[in-house]
This record gives C-alpha cells, sequence and structure tokens, in this order.
C-alpha cells in the first residue's frame, strides 16, 4: 500500500513539475518575443540610418 502511494506521489509531482515546466518555458518565449519585437521597432530603424550614411559615404570615396 505505501509502495502504490509513494508510486502515485511520484507520478503526480512528475506531472505537476512538467506544467511548472511548460509555463516557464511558455512565459520565457514571450519574453524573447517581446524583446524581439521592440528591438525591431526602436533599435533596428537607427541601424538602417547608418547603413545609409555607409553608403553615400561609400558612393561619394568612389
Amino acid at each position: 500500500m505505501l509502495a502504490t502511494l509513494l508510486t502515485e506521489l511520484k507520478t503526480q509531482s512528475r506531472a505537476l513539475l512538467n506544467a511548472q515546466w511548460r509555463v516557464l518555458a511558455g512565459a520565457a518565449f514571450v519574453a524573447v518575443a517581446l524583446a524581439a519585437i521592440a528591438y525591431d521597432e526602436a533599435v533596428a530603424p537607427h541601424f538602417d540610418r547608418w547603413s545609409q550614411i555607409a553608403a553615400d559615404f561609400a558612393r561619394k570615396v568612389a
């Protein structure tokens, strides 16, 4: 009887930990996705501007 209870407890704890890891992985995915969106909106346009400046400079030098 004790072995059955321990086996059931172990199975339930594994299921709980699996669910918890799925939630944490989902939260990490959402955080990375939001960071990527913020990068695209805030940082990336400035790099495009610098590449245009570099291209203009290369045309003037050539």
